[in-house]
């Protein structure tokens, strides 16, 4: 019952991946998981990958240490997390293109539901809440309130202007758009782009998602899972294990030596990113019918506090309801499985 439950909260961690502005990092804190998951990631070492390769003398002492290596990175743990979050973002991805594409703003209250109520979970872990922590909470919160300034609006609606006219000249010449264009430079973009958005999916507040979407990398990977890609998956795939393997190292530091500082900074991202995923959003068309990539495109832009009701508001609103509703929920049913 335990594994199947970490498969369930590994599954709302990868869906939150697939959103721009939510982080899976957050996900992992409000579900309690996230410190063990940093300290079973920070055990992966030379020696795991040895003894593994040891398995091909096919000796009942190496297998023996193999196990011992997978123990102390609590591999049943991690890998039904990790496998559960893989789990929904094969099964998701798709849907998630598609409820972004025609149900932003209830998708976004889903998320900033499930995120409101759960500040609450970092910062009950803090033992004392001295000045330093107060500090490091404060100023994770602006940074994480800053990014959503990196951008204009006006700076937004060109970027996406200038790609929907190369998308007309595309195919006005006939050329056939490829967003699977395979050379060294491409899958190098792809390589770094993976080993960034990993490390920012762990830390709370940081949204993986947002960093592909900044590093022109979001749809194409989206894209690549919906239409399973080998090439493009297995190159984002390493870049994710390079990233991931090298800054869990740090924050296991941090958590370690640091504890109520680096709780307190952890808070603060959750707090800020309660502003990046904001479910009302001023938007601008972009694109006319007719033409490939997804056009006409709607880009969204500075948060809004709704002027009136319609359909929408009142859905994105229960949308949050729900949000608040299932943490309520997983946290009354994480207290039983303590009791």
């Amino acid at each position: 019952m335990g594994y199947l439950y970490n498969i369930l909260k590994g599954g709302v961690i990868g869906l939150a991946n697939l959103i721009p502005g939510v982080s899976g990092g957050t996900m992992a804190l409000i579900l309690g998981v996230y410190e063990r998951m940093i300290a079973g990631l920070n055990g992966i070492s030379l020696n795991l990958f040895v003894s593994f390769f040891k398995l091909l003398t096919f000796k009942k002492a190496n297998l023996e240490l193999f196990l011992k290596e997978l123990e102390k990175i609590d591999f049943r743990f991690l890998i039904s997390v990790f496998g559960g979050a893989l789990l929904a973002i094969l099964a998701f991805a798709s849907f998630m293109v598609y409820s972004l594409n025609n149900f932003h703003d209830q998708t976004y209250g889903f998320f900033w539901g499930l995120v409101l109520p759960s500040v609450y979970v970092p910062f009950k872990l803090i033992k004392k809440r001295t000045p330093a922590v107060i500090t490091a909470l404060v100023c994770a919160t602006l940074l994480v309130f800053s990014t959503d300034f990196l951008m204009s609006d006006n700076e937004q609606i060109q970027k996406e202007q200038q790609k929907y006219e190369i998308a007309i000249e595309k195919t006005q010449s006939g050329s056939i758009m490829d967003e699977f264009d395979i050379n060294p430079l491409s899958l190098f973009l792809l390589f770094v782009a993976g080993a960034v958005s990993v490390s920012a999916m762990i830390l709370p507040g940081i949204s993986g998602s947002f960093v592909l979407l900044l590093m022109g990398q979001y749809f194409i990977v989206l894209k690549a899972v919906s239409s399973f890609n080998i090439i493009y998956l297995a190159v984002f795939s390493v870049g994710l294990v390079f990233g991931l393997l090298s800054f869990t190292k740090l924050l296991h530091y941090l958590l370690k030596n640091f504890h109520d500082t680096t709780m307190g900074a952890l808070t603060g991202l959750v707090l800020g990113s309660l502003w990046i995923i904001w479910p009302f959003k001023t938007s601008y068309l972009v694109g006319e019918a007719g033409y490939v990539d997804g056009y006409p495109r709607l880009v969204y832009l500075s948060n809004v506090i709704p002027e009136k009701l319609t359909l929408v508001e009142v859905s994105s609103l229960l949308s949050v309801l729900a949000g608040i509703t299932v943490v309520l929920v997983m946290i009354k049913i994480e207290k039983m499985n303590n009791k």
